[in-house]
């Protein structure tokens, strides 16, 4: 199963993308936003997808919107990755995306099901 890794920190996309791969996940990884999005137009485009909340050209925000937005036959599920808590803390609060803490990431990716 392939999942998307959308963050324009190298060191955190590396980090997720071992952590996947050890559990035999294909990690696709894109740079920004704009770039994410474009893998998610794909007809191969994986269904899980790790977003960063702040990114060059379109934010995690702005692609989890467009998703909605989509209303694709296959969903796309989005995760928000953030250091800002209390971005995360209003969000949860608002129960409109699902996030989780850059801090916590790790134990995240050890915790994945080996089948979805």
């Amino acid at each position: 199963m392939k999942i998307l890794i959308a963050d324009d920190d190298p060191p955190s996309c590396s980090l997720l993308e071992m952590h996947l791969k050890n559990f035999h996940y294909e990690a696709v990884v894109a740079q920004d936003g704009t770039e994410a999005w474009d893998v998610i137009q794909r007809p191969d485009a994986p269904l899980i997808a790790l977003l960063d909340w702040n990114m060059p050209g379109m934010t995690g925000i702005q692609v989890c919107k467009a998703l909605r937005a989509q209303k694709a036959a296959l969903p796309v599920y989005a995760i928000i990755v953030t250091s800002h808590t209390e971005r995360g803390y209003a969000l949860r609060r608002q129960s409109r995306v699902q996030f989780l803490i850059d801090r916590f990431a790790q134990r995240f990716a050890l915790a994945l099901p080996t089948r979805l």
